[in-house]
């Protein structure tokens, strides 16, 4: 029932809510966990003929869904999780990740992660950035980490934005109003997340809701097997609404929502 409102809203022309992907050339996908990037945006990440850089805030130190690893030493299992990381990365084509060294379940939002996040604009210039949603009614899985990174990324996009041109997109939403058919790409996808065998456990539990129902139904939805799906968020607006000023006018009547 709560996937409703979502289809209601978007009854448009379904050409104008594909997220034409092959014209970006620097694209830069900010998540919280290692295994973040393989199951919210995989199949995009593949279909992004262009280097992609990953930026990964938290080791998934609590991310522990086997017996085998809960007496690891901290530091040793957030070495794991990186190695099924890079796994996953080049199953994908990854260009680079970049980890930011925080733990689970702390991750600050406040002025020193905001700018950790705008000096890697500056340092790759991207020209579209991905993250997660940062309304927490209007995403599915409102994980504090997710919640986090999703409110830093939005203050860094906004300020990077008046100096400079780029696309903004949120994953993990329940009121997207751009898609990616992904129905030729998702065992490759899925071949990603596979690497991530930590994570078996909640795997089990969450894949599937997350990949197989909500990308069945957004896939049904464009007219495809599977799809993922996106918001692409309206910068000057955003920046309205933080209190940045913008040379922009900007008026709250259209119905994208920021």
């Amino acid at each position: 029932m709560i996937l409703c409102p979502a289809f209601a809203f978007y009854q448009t022309d379904l050409a104008m809510l594909k997220l034409d992907h092959k014209k970006y050339k620097r694209p830069l996908i900010i998540t919280s966990h290692p295994d973040d990037l393989e199951g919210f945006v995989g199949g995009l990440v593949y279909l992004l003929t262009h280097n992609v850089v990953s930026i990964v805030f938290a080791g998934g130190d609590r991310g522990v869904w086997d017996s085998t690893y809960e007496h690891l030493p901290l530091e040793e299992y957030i070495e794991i999780r990186k190695t099924e990381s890079n796994a996953g990365g080049k199953v994908l084509g990854l260009g680079e990740i970049l980890y930011m060294g925080y733990h689970d379940r702390e991750i600050p939002v406040n002025e020193t992660t905001i700018q950790q996040v705008l000096d890697q604009l500056e340092r790759y210039q991207p020209d579209v950035v991905i993250s997660f949603e940062f309304f927490r009614f209007s995403t599915p899985y409102p994980h504090p980490d997710h919640m986090a990174v999703a409110q830093i990324v939005r203050n860094a996009v906004a300020r990077y934005g008046l100096d400079h041109t780029l696309d903004y997109y949120v994953c993990s939403t329940l009121f997207p109003n751009r898609f990616v058919d992904v129905s030729a790409v998702r065992r490759i996808k899925l071949d990603a997340l596979a690497c991530h065998a930590t994570q078996n456990g909640l795997n089990a539990i969450i894949f599937p809701f997350f990949e197989r129902l909500l990308s069945k139904l957004w896939g049904i939805y464009i007219g495809a097997d599977y799809a993922e799906a996106y918001r692409k968020v309206y910068i000057p607006k955003l920046q309205k609404r933080l209190g940045i000023e913008t040379k922009v006018e900007v008026t709250f009547s259209e119905s994208e929502r920021v």
